[in-house]
């Protein structure tokens, strides 16, 4: 048995990727039957409502995206504005601070560092932005694992009779043996 588990484990890790891509998409297909199950109840085939809910999935996705990416480009480009703020904002509190014995000239480093980390932030926004996003070899890899896993979705939402016979929460008759 040890045996067993040990090779069990190996393959887990080696197919660990593989393995979540397919729950990832079954998932989805799990998630979405009920709505295609419901277009077919009122006539709709099902190759017909897979196209629906797909489309309106992606426009939902697409909608999202856009929105979430128009706000990241609108902080990047507000970015050296805010330390430029934060700078004045910290050089106040520092100059009600200053009759601290200690703290006479740290508003003048403060300012000065601030205002050359806003320097260097304006002149580097764009390798910064693109180690933010990690690249575009990355983008690349995720919109591509993202297409498979909406082709594999696709396949199982189709053949979600045969595909999701043995899922739990679908009834059995009791006296067919259980199917997986």
């Amino acid at each position: 048995y040890l045996l067993l588990a040990a090779v069990t484990l190996w393959c887990i890790r080696r197919l660990g990727r593989v393995l979540m891509t397919a729950a990832v998409a079954y998932g989805l297909a799990y998630l979405v039957n009920p709505a295609l199950t419901w277009l077919e109840g009122r006539g709709v085939r099902r190759v017909v409502g897979v196209l629906l809910v797909t489309l309106i999935g992606l426009m939902i996705l697409g909608l999202l995206s856009w929105v979430v990416a128009s706000q990241l480009v609108n902080l990047l480009n507000d970015l050296p504005h805010f330390m430029t703020q934060l700078g004045t904002v910290a050089g106040d509190l520092l100059e009600r601070l200053s009759g601290v014995p200690g703290l006479e000239h740290a508003q003048d480093q403060f300012a000065a560092t601030l205002n050359e980390q806003a320097r260097q932030l304006s002149a580097n926004l764009g390798p910064t932005t693109q180690r933010l996003l990690g690249g575009a070899a990355n983008l690349v890899g995720w919109f591509a694992q993202a297409v498979f896993v909406l082709m594999l979705s696709l396949y199982f939402m189709l053949g979600y009779q045969r595909v999701g016979a043995g899922v739990p929460g679908q009834p059995q008759s009791q006296d067919q043996p259980l199917k997986f």
